[in-house]
């Protein structure tokens, strides 16, 4: 009969061999799953809100926003939605990669009526901060009849 001896390190190199494989397979989940995984953070660059001036109610003027993902995946927009009618809001793209830019237009429609009107947008996204899910955007102005227009120089104060 034979007598198997083993040596003692045998059981270290299983293990180590063990080890390796399970890293690597680590680590290959790891780019593959990490962008299913990751999320993307708008945040507005500058100001969430914008001044438009005085100007003439039967123009219309528009107001440019810009948001950068912050975030490690792309951030998909869900939707732009506005406090009223009187305003049209578009988006350069609904997808905006890590470290990339969309810019938000809102366009004032001409008003029939002069006065002082104040627009907010909401930009709804699919992140998972709660910070950035609805971002709000808030466009302003006052509008003018013709005869107050002539006499403003456009911030409200007399031309002389």
């Amino acid at each position: 009969m034979r007598k198997t001896v083993s040596h003692p390190m045998s059981g270290h190199h299983d293990l180590q061999m063990c080890m390796i494989v399970h890293m690597m397979f680590k680590f290959l989940a790891s780019l593959i799953l990490f962008p299913m995984f990751a999320f993307g953070v708008l945040r507005v660059v500058g100001n969430a809100g914008e001044w438009l001036g005085e100007f003439p109610a039967g123009e219309s003027r528009e107001a440019v926003f810009t948001l950068r993902n912050d975030g490690a995946g792309t951030e998909r927009i869900r939707a732009l939605s506005r406090s009223c009618d009187c305003a049209e809001v578009s988006a350069s793209t609904n997808a905006v990669a890590p470290g990339a830019s969309v810019t938000v237009t809102v366009r004032t429609l001409p008003r029939k009526e002069p006065g002082p009107f104040s627009v907010s947008v909401y930009v709804v996204t699919f992140s998972r901060d709660p910070a950035s899910r609805v971002i709000k955007l808030a466009v302003t102005g006052k509008a003018v009849d013709a005869k107050t227009e002539s006499a403003c120089n456009g911030r409200g104060e007399v031309a002389e």
